[in-house]
């Protein structure tokens, strides 16, 4: 399976397992994965903002 495939399926999984929006989902660093305890840390969002002239 190629690499981006992998990455699209486990982004559809975190939504649809959890709630996450995508702007979360995208937001994600591994310092926010807690894989001991099974907790993820939804501490930022990546939005793209634009700007009107």
């Amino acid at each position: 399976m190629q690499p981006k495939r992998i990455v699209s399926i486990i982004a559809f999984e975190l939504a649809a397992s959890t709630g996450m929006r995508v702007s979360e989902i995208l937001g994600l660093r591994w310092r926010d994965v807690d894989l001991d305890r099974r907790i993820l840390s939804i501490r930022q969002a990546l939005y793209q903002s634009r700007i009107r002239s």
